[in-house]
């Protein structure tokens, strides 16, 4: 069954007549009961009086609206003098109604929309009387398609229609409905439990959305007042997913900080080795010229020994802990759902939630490289004294930490719901 059809069986009557001056007793001073009641019969005579003149007043012409398919009313305009005709027009319509026929006239509006009404009583032999008043017709808010709101939205009208294509998405956002009435169509699908936005009248954030702070974490608010509802909501309060912390190379980059090889770790050259003579005398030359025992030629150097051999290389010290990585944020709340509806014997809700998944920890970032080694001291000949070694480059640090995983997300809150909740599901 449409919407247009199914569910005006249960539209009423709104009123936007403009009737007696309520005021009208107060303004005269009256003690007693009796009182009271003579200044009504005058108030009544005075009333007929009018009428029978043929004057038209707030007293005898109301204007009102009743309901109509979505976006459109019924306006009728009733008048009660006696006279022979009411001209009527309404903007550029005009029409006679001859009162012995008819008191009243009729004709479909749009919601929303601004009239001009003007009577004129006639009689037999002219004009009597006129009337002037404008008129606004009652608003409707129709959601048919998918509406995605950017800030924090407050509905006011006198209907609000959810069709089965019809959705609201918060994006986060609060959202404040404020209605006489409200008309839900039935999006239930048979052996479904999980809702998405085709499934959903109103959904307070997207399934798997990341809060972008931390206010995003409170969930949206989704206050709905009506003194009648009829049908099915379904409205979906989805918690946002924490945000995962970062990783420490990510703090590292979002802080400058370097991964290059830290030159104060470097190790300290060795020495380098002392080539000398045992002693400066020269060696003496004996008879033949050569001395065969010291294996040089008289009269020469003395031979070379190696007074301070080299020295190794120092190890590079060892680099810094990695940098730890940062907690991830808390599961968002799914949110507050205030709910209240008047009469509300033929309307339900069926609620679902989703608790915001905690974010996931950061990695921590491996340790950072050691010192680089120091260099061998140098020897002119290894043959005299040995060479030495380099040292060993530095160890890399230890692992950074890795952050927490957020904390887990609390429940939706149902504040003031007073309508029959058909099924609460999470999802």
């Amino acid at each position: 069954m449409s919407l247009s059809v199914g569910l005006l069986w249960a539209m009423g009557l709104v009123s936007c007549a403009f009737s007696e001056d309520p005021d009208a007793l107060k303004k005269t001073a009256v003690s007693s009961p009796q009182q009271q009641e003579d200044v009504a019969d005058q108030l009544r005579k005075m009333r007929a009086d009018e009428a029978a003149a043929g004057k038209l007043t707030d007293h005898n012409v109301a204007i009102e609206f009743i309901d109509g398919a979505p976006g459109f009313y019924l306006m009728r305009v009733n008048w009660d003098v006696e006279v022979e005709s009411v001209q009527i027009s309404i903007g550029e319509k005009s029409r006679v109604i001859w009162s012995r026929d008819s008191k009243s006239y009729e004709t479909t509006v749009r919601h929303s929309s601004i009239h001009d009404v003007e009577l004129t009583a006639y009689g037999v032999l002219g004009p009597l009387s006129s009337y002037e008043k404008t008129v606004e017709a009652p608003r409707d808010y129709i959601v048919n398609a998918v509406e995605e709101l950017k800030e924090l939205s407050v509905i006011r009208a006198h209907r609000v229609f959810f069709t089965k294509e019809g959705l609201l998405s918060l994006n986060g956002n609060d959202l404040q409905i404020i209605a006489e009435k409200i008309y839900a169509e039935d999006k239930r699908q048979e052996g479904r439990r999980s809702i998405d936005n085709a499934h959903a009248h109103i959904m307070s954030a997207e399934v798997e959305s990341e809060a972008e702070g931390e206010k995003g974490l409170f969930g949206s608010v989704v206050n709905i007042k009506a003194k009648e509802a009829y049908g099915t909501l379904f409205v979906g309060m989805v918690g946002m997913n924490g945000q995962n912390g970062l990783s420490g190379l990510e703090v590292e980059k979002q802080n400058g900080i370097s991964r290059a090889i830290d030159p104060a770790k470097r190790g300290q050259d060795g020495s380098a080795a002392v080539i000398g003579w045992e002693n400066q005398a020269p060696i003496p030359c004996f008879t033949g010229g050569i001395d065969v025992g010291l294996g040089a030629v008289c009269g020469g150097e003395p031979p070379k020994i190696c007074k301070r051999r080299a020295t190794n290389g120092t190890d590079g010290l060892p680099g810094a802990k990695g940098t730890n990585g940062l907690s991830g944020g808390r599961g968002g709340n799914p949110g507050t759902l205030i709910v209240d509806v008047k009469k509300s014997h033929e309307f339900s809700l069926v609620i679902l939630q989703r608790l915001g998944k905690p974010g996931k920890g950061g990695a921590g970032a491996d340790g950072f490289p050691g010192g680089e080694p120091g260099k061998a001291g140098t020897t002119a000949d290894s043959r005299i004294c040995p060479a030495a070694r380099n040292g060993q480059p530095g160890a890399r640090g230890p692992k950074g930490d890795d952050g927490a995983d957020g904390a887990a997300a609390k429940s939706l809150n149902l504040d003031g719901v007073n309508v029959h909740i058909e099924r609460t599901l999470s999802i």
